[in-house]
């Protein structure tokens, strides 16, 4: 193993220094991609994850980010598993870095990306590490209760909205008032990593609720849901909100660590995905809706129930009538 493999990877952060020429063109590179992230439409959200993962990477390899080929690649690999960090976090710190290397390429500055390879061969089962638990999913009449259960317009105008649309909370928390329109029943994401539709939709009872809450907010512009400072209401703001309407209304256990007794902005994508399967909606058009770069993650999010699964099974066999042991197929 090399000196670099066994530098530990959680390492304090540090203002960067450019002490020489090489260094600054290092960090030139790095402000370089951020800025090209920003023209990008990226959120914040995503800047500060992709800075992090680059700055990570780096202190590690003890060299031009640029300079990393394939054995370094596997070897960071190796280390992070060693280090037990979670399946997500990998895949996460080398989609960032595979981000910067497609910008080093657009660029000219190195001849091919090699880190989709990396991420095939390495980490190529999506969410393939599990617990095999499996997150709440709660009924339509729970939901309806949930949101209707909830005083406070902008909380409830938040959480059918997230139920509504499928989408994620780094999402929701970057909308703007412009990202709205009320009439044509539309709302456009920031663009992202993990998504290329940027136009979701939303029903009439949605946007009631969201009409009740910018009666209230007002149409100055800025960020569409607002905390009790009037400043942009971030990730936190909102999982902690979710999570203390669900506990009001029975639905979240935060003495647990079950993931069936917990409810989180997360399993409003699997309700999301899930219910509109169920409804019997295309799964061409569920995919379509949230647009994930995996695309076998919508099979994460559909929940199958069990009876349902059984009489669809017998439905299909010619015996399923019979019980003296005989077949028919």
């Amino acid at each position: 193993m090399s000196n670099a493999a066994a530098k530990p990877l959680r390492l304090r952060e540090e203002q960067a220094h450019c002490s020489n020429k090489k260094d600054a063109t290092k960090y030139d590179l790095a402000e370089s991609f951020l800025l090209d992230l920003k023209l990008r439409g990226m959120s914040k959200h995503t800047l500060i994850k992709y800075s992090s993962s680059m700055r990570i990477f780096e202190r590690w390899l003890q060299d031009d980010l640029s300079a990393a080929g394939r054995d370094a690649l596997r070897e960071y690999v190796g280390v992070m598993r060693q280090e037990g960090l979670s399946h997500k976090t990998m895949c996460c710190r080398l989609t960032a870095m595979s981000s910067f290397y497609g910008f080093l390429e657009d660029e000219g500055l190195i001849d091919h990306n090699i880190i989709p390879y990396v991420i095939k061969k390495y980490l190529r089962s999506y969410k393939s590490i599990t617990t095999g638990e499996t997150r709440q999913l709660i009924s339509v009449q729970q939901a309806s209760s949930l949101v209707n259960g909830i005083l406070s317009t902008r909380d409830r105008a938040l959480l059918i909205l997230l139920l509504k649309t499928g989408m994620r909370v780094g999402e929701m928390a970057s909308l703007e008032l412009s990202d709205i329109d009320i009439d044509d029943l539309t709302l456009t994401l920031k663009p992202t990593p993990k998504r290329s539709n940027l136009t979701l939709f939303y029903d009439y009872e949605t946007a009631g609720c969201l009409e009740d809450y910018l009666r209230i907010r007002g149409d100055s512009p800025g960020p569409l849901f607002l905390s009790r400072t009037y400043s942009r209401l971030n990730v936190s703001g909102i999982e902690d909100m979710v999570k203390r309407h669900a506990q009001v209304a029975g639905l979240h256990n935060p003495a647990s660590r079950k993931l069936r007794d917990l409810f989180t902005p997360h399993c409003c994508q699997h309700w999301f995905t899930t219910h509109l399967d169920r409804a019997g909606m295309k799964r061409e058009y569920i995919q379509e809706l949230r647009e994930d770069v995996h695309k076998e993650a919508i099979d994460i999010y559909i929940h199958i129930d069990p009876e349902k699964l059984k009489e669809s099974y017998l439905g299909s066999h010619g015996s399923n009538n019979q019980r003296d042991g005989h077949s028919n197929a």
